[in-house]
């Protein structure tokens, strides 16, 4: 039997950042080989328009946070519009470690791990290797614990 896979996941390392795409507010393309290296990182599926997600989000943008020590990627599936009003409400651009942009329909990530429900958080070392992936009601005692460590 052969099978031919085609897509970014045919070149994605099981445990590795997988190679996801998404557009920030401003239309450029963000890859996930641009996130700095040398940092842990945090990579978040989310909604603008969920509950928990707000409740993370909060935790992420509170002053003196331990999460700025890593590099943050947000990404949703929702349009630009969404993006945009997400950014504003949190002042994603006063962070120089916030990454956040929409994959689109492409929904790459969400297939990539099986995403079910929001947000998830998948955190990975310095060198891109998958530690602990979280869904839903996300322990930031337990995950910011992690980042300390890191």
């Amino acid at each position: 039997m052969f099978v031919v896979v085609t897509g970014a996941a045919a070149f994605a390392q099981k445990g590795k950042l997988p190679p996801f795409r998404m557009v920030q507010e401003n239309g450029v393309v963000f890859k996930a080989e641009q996130l700095p290296v040398g940092k842990p990182i945090l990579l978040v599926y989310f909604s603008p328009d969920c509950d928990h997600c707000a409740v993370l989000a909060k935790q992420l943008f509170k002053q003196g946070n331990p999460f700025k020590k890593a590099s943050i990627a947000m990404v949703t599936f929702l349009p630009l519009d969404k993006v945009a009003q997400f950014n504003h409400k949190y002042a994603t651009s006063t962070f120089k470690n916030v990454f956040v942009g929409t994959e689109g329909s492409s929904f790459f990530l969400r297939k990539y791990f099986g995403i079910m429900d929001m947000p998830f958080v998948a955190l990975y070392d310095k060198d891109g290797n998958l530690l602990q992936k979280y869904e839903r009601d996300i322990p930031f005692d337990s995950l910011s614990f992690r980042l300390r460590q890191l």
